[in-house]
């Protein structure tokens, strides 16, 4: 199976001797996914090791219920758990104990095993890689099929995406677009934010594509490419579409899209803008990318990956505010996240030593 350029292997492990297939319905699902857990609990010990455990120490390993939201007829809740160990493989088993946390999805209600797979899992995926700007991917899902013949059922989903895109050993959640606690601390409810993204994305609307165009967009400019460029302009095009209908948009002009993209951004909008004034022309810049054109200058490429990165940013607030979050709130997340400020400091670097002014 493959979805984009990403491959997947699929396949189902049964705890028992019962056989299951992807037509199977389960009555609830535990979604496990890369970086989560850092993005949920921020600023948290995620391990705990107690080389002795004959010393004292008083854990809470109880579950969590972190937030809760309703997709559709099905409830959805992110969930803090335990996992602890008694021993190791080096160690006595008596004096040895670490204590690990797990952050998890929880999907309540009925669900196909395939329809995990080719929608659910996705989805939560696209969230946490938004939210992270972090390649996250699944890594794992356990679904409760309930009682069959007289015996409770649970199955391992193992369904990777290949490769798993070279996950850091560290998460740096300093560096995430959002976390958990800090839209808490704004006022936001995560969970409902979960929502808006999967009304606005997840259910079919144009602005999945936009998403999309994120990530692969993350992808492209980590090489540098001028590839990037096209997918920026092409997602602002999505975002122009969604938001003009009964506009003919093939008739609009790039930079009169971009313009409005830039205008609805606000005080981001402004400041990349201030920062990358070459995004005024990029509309001359992309044709000349998408036309195969011979390099004009040695400056050619800086000028896509700077507008490509500039228009990123505009991207991310749009996306903000369309998930339920205000105008003023987007742009504040945005304001504060540790890689815009590196960002807005680069374009402004590579500005000067282009030489760029804005257009009068």
């Amino acid at each position: 199976m493959s979805e984009g350029h990403e491959d997947w292997r699929v396949g189902w492990l049964t705890r028992g001797s019962a056989w299951v297939t992807s037509s199977e319905e389960c009555d609830s699902a535990l979604i496990q996914v890369d970086d989560l857990r850092a993005w949920a609990l921020h600023r948290q010990p995620s391990t705990i090791e107690v080389d002795d455990a004959r010393d004292t120490a008083t854990i809470d390993l109880r579950k969590e219920t972190l937030g809760m939201t309703t997709i559709g007829d099905r409830t959805v809740s992110l969930v803090r758990d335990s996992d602890a160990r008694f021993g190791s493989p080096d160690q006595d088993p008596e004096q040895h104990f670490s204590y690990a946390n797990v952050v998890y999805w929880k999907v309540q209600g009925p669900v196909k095993l395939r329809a995990l797979v080719t929608d659910w899992i996705g989805h939560f995926e696209s969230f946490v890689r938004f939210m992270t700007m972090e390649p996250s991917v699944v890594s794992r899902v356990d679904c409760h099929l309930g009682e069959i013949d007289g015996h409770w059922l649970d199955v391992e989903l193992v369904a990777r995406r290949l490769p798993c895109d070279g996950q850091a050993d560290e998460p740096s959640p300093h560096k995430y677009l959002t976390t958990l606690s800090t839209l808490q601390q704004r006022g936001l409810d995560p969970m409902e934010v979960l929502a808006g993204f999967w009304r606005e994305v997840a259910m079919g609307d144009a602005y999945m594509s936009m998403a999309l165009h994120l990530e692969s967009q993350d992808r492209l400019l980590g090489r540098g490419s001028d590839s990037a460029l096209l997918n920026a302009v092409r997602s602002v095009e999505s975002l122009y579409a969604a938001h003009n209908p009964e506009v003919d948009v093939e008739h609009v002009a790039v930079r009169h899209k971009i313009e409005d993209a830039v205008s609805g951004a606000g005080d981001v909008g402004t400041q990349i803008l201030e920062a990358w004034p070459d995004l005024q022309r990029i509309g001359k810049l992309r044709l000349d990318v998408a036309h195969g054109r011979a390099r004009p200058s040695a400056d050619f490429g800086l000028r896509c990956l700077g507008g490509a990165r500039a228009l990123q940013w505009i991207q991310r607030v749009r996306l903000l505010a369309e998930f339920g979050i205000s105008d003023a709130e987007a742009c504040s997340i945005v304001s504060d996240n540790f890689q815009y400020s590196w960002d807005l400091r680069t374009l402004q670097d590579w500005s000067a030593e282009l030489g760029d002014t804005p257009e009068s």
